[in-house]
């Protein structure tokens, strides 16, 4: 229970502490969370290890289900 919590607060401010990092420490994430990134049509297309897609695909359905981003979308958006 208590690991559940750590890391729903830690996925919550994700965003803000991914941008406090300086870019090596940045790539390291990325690496870890990232399987495949390209530029396709003047969009950036990302598939993610997992268990991060399976975060992904769950934050997905749970914003088409609630019609609407979690947390007024501006962190989502960033993290996602």
């Amino acid at each position: 229970a208590s690991e559940s919590l750590d890391l729903m607060a830690l996925t919550s401010r994700a965003a803000d502490l991914f941008l406090a990092q300086p870019g090596c420490e940045q790539r390291k994430l990325l690496r870890l969370v990232v399987d495949d990134a390209i530029w396709q049509t003047g969009e950036l297309r990302m598939s993610f290890r997992q268990p991060f897609e399976q975060l992904r695909l769950s934050n997905s359905a749970s914003t088409r289900n609630e019609g609407t981003t979690a947390g007024g979308g501006a962190v989502f958006d960033i993290w996602r």
